[in-house]
């Protein structure tokens, strides 16, 4: 059976919210989801606050905030950061109960391509920096998976 990873820099603005919404609304089967970019432990956060709403639970892991390059990102709250995601059940799953241990989002994806394999699809809709440091990790597994679909480019950089 088909399964999905959704890779996404939710909470910036409203197109990787309404995507996870409508995977839900779809019962798309999810393996689970992964944050990158900037603060990754928040986006984790309105990931589970979502999934809560929606009546699901599935594993979210807050992912890399920093480019593979080293150059250092902000970590001011994402525009869609509410205090109550502070609540503690809105915690990702690699969250330690003070820091996110962003390496777990890369392990995620690397067991998930050796347990699923080719039924394995990565749904990347934010940078692809997750996706990159999986395959540096585990070229051959991530080279089985089923594909990688992906929403590419920056409009705001032009």
């Amino acid at each position: 059976m088909r399964k999905y990873i959704l890779d996404t820099d939710i909470g910036d603005d409203i197109d990787d919210a309404f995507a996870l919404d409508l995977a839900l609304k779809k019962n798309l089967p999810l393996a689970g989801i992964t944050t990158v970019f900037k603060n990754t432990c928040d986006r984790a956060r309105i990931a589970k606050k979502m999934l809560a709403l929606a009546g699901k639970s599935l594993p979210v892991y807050a992912g890399l905030s920093q480019t593979l390059d080293g150059v250092v990102r902000t970590t001011e709250h994402c525009c869609q950061w509410t205090e109550d995601i502070e609540d503690k059940k809105y915690s990702p799953d690699n969250f330690d109960g003070k820091n996110c241990d962003e390496n777990a989002a890369v392990d995620f994806i690397v067991k998930s391509a050796k347990k699923y394999g080719k039924d394995l699809y990565i749904l990347a809709i934010g940078p692809l920096t997750n996706v990159a440091a999986a395959i540096l990790r585990d070229k051959k597994a991530l080279g089985q998976i089923g594909g990688v679909i992906m929403m590419g480019g920056d409009y705001a950089n032009q």
